[in-house]
């Protein structure tokens, strides 16, 4: 860790043959300190900088924060013996109230009102033609319930952020990519500890590829060992010629037709999961192409578009439902986990009778 200059003030400061033997040795009435020029190495392929920080009891700000891999994306490649995600993360402003910190027993805590986080950018790249990272991924839930020290979290919003992944499979020119742009989200209850019996909410709206508006809400119990979780969301207005830029290098599918509203609900722990979706949809096709991705495969193509409804047979409503069923791979992520739900979802409601189950 380097920093270039800093300065800290700490008010009336105290210690004694009592304090000197608690894991807080001493006691204060108020500090400030502020960081110039911050560089941080997290290891083998990451950095964290930012440009300046200030810490204080009341009000905290960092400006200009990046999280940051140390090779462009192709020389990363060469680094790695498995998958691993060249990122690319920048906070313009980061501002903390209230933040506390101390022992509760012998556990270190921090404890924070409210994290506030303005414009970020993320862009994430993964080159499948490595191996797969065979590790078991924790969900989310696990991952805060085993942290080394408690955290407790009041409020957490993002306000018109920016999210980018692409993936590169085999060799093809051009890697698939999905963005969500003017992203808002509102978290709360960011909490592990033992007492903490609420759970923790996420609730996001975003811009998806330009013109779909995609709402999500999401919830899960961090002191539940199960780690069981419900997600509920809409997709609204996403001609799906949109989403032929990640089809076709990813999958060899090219999609036509338009998805005017989908809904979905699934409940799910850290194995399985299961839900329901509905779709109001219409002038739907799949070309399926060849390895190549220049021509269309036109038997594959026809069988396909055989076992897909194209959204004319629908109820009173202009819908299709459909059932959500998976069983999650656990070396992968909660967005593959949640990606795979989805799919599940889509491919019934297309594919089955289309009728509500009763």
């Amino acid at each position: 860790m380097a920093v270039e200059s800093y300065n800290f003030l700490l008010s009336e400061g105290k210690t004694g043959p009592k304090l000197i033997t608690k894991k807080m040795p001493f006691s204060y009435e108020d500090y400030s300190l502020e960081v110039q020029g911050v560089f941080v190495n997290l290891g083998t392929y990451e950095t964290l900088q930012a440009s300046d920080i200030l810490i204080s009891p009341k009000h905290s700000l960092m400006n200009n924060v990046v999280f940051a891999s140390k090779y462009d994306r192709e020389e990363l490649s060469t680094h790695l013996k498995v998958e691993r995600d060249f990122v690319d993360f920048r906070i313009p402003k980061l501002e903390i109230k209230n933040l506390d910190f101390g022992f509760k027993s012998n556990t270190f805590m921090v404890a924070v009102f409210e994290i506030g986080i303005n414009k970020p950018s993320l862009e994430m790249y993964r080159d499948k033609r490595l191996p797969d990272d065979s590790r078991i991924k924790p969900l989310y839930s696990e991952l805060l319930r085993k942290l080394p020290i408690d955290i407790d979290i009041t409020s957490l919003s993002i306000s018109d952020g920016y999210i980018a992944y692409e993936e590169k499979i085999e060799d093809t020119k051009q890697a698939g990519k999905l963005y969500f742009e003017h992203l808002n989200a509102q978290i709360s209850n960011i909490n592990n500890t033992l007492a903490n019996e609420e759970k923790t909410r996420i609730e996001t709206t975003a811009e998806i590829l330009g013109e779909g508006q995609l709402d999500l809400e999401w919830e899960f119990q961090v002191t539940d060992t199960s780690d069981a979780f419900g997600v509920s969301g809409s997709l609204k207005n996403l001609e799906s010629e949109k989403l032929n830029t990640f089809l076709k290098p990813n999958l060899r599918t090219r999609a036509k037709g338009t998805i005017d509203v989908m809904y979905f609900n699934l409940w799910g722990n850290h194995r399985a999961s299961r839900g329901d979706m509905k779709m109001k949809y219409h002038d739907f096709e799949f070309e399926v192409l060849d390895k190549d991705r220049l021509k269309i495969n036109k038997v594959f193509t026809f069988i396909g578009n055989l076992l897909v409804n194209d959204g004319s047979k629908t109820d009173k409503d202009g819908f299709r439902f459909g059932a959500i069923e998976t069983e999650r791979d656990v070396t992968k992520s909660f967005f593959n986990y949640l990606w795979q739900n989805i799919k599940s979802g889509i491919l019934d409601t297309m594919t089955g009778t289309g009728k509500k189950d009763a």
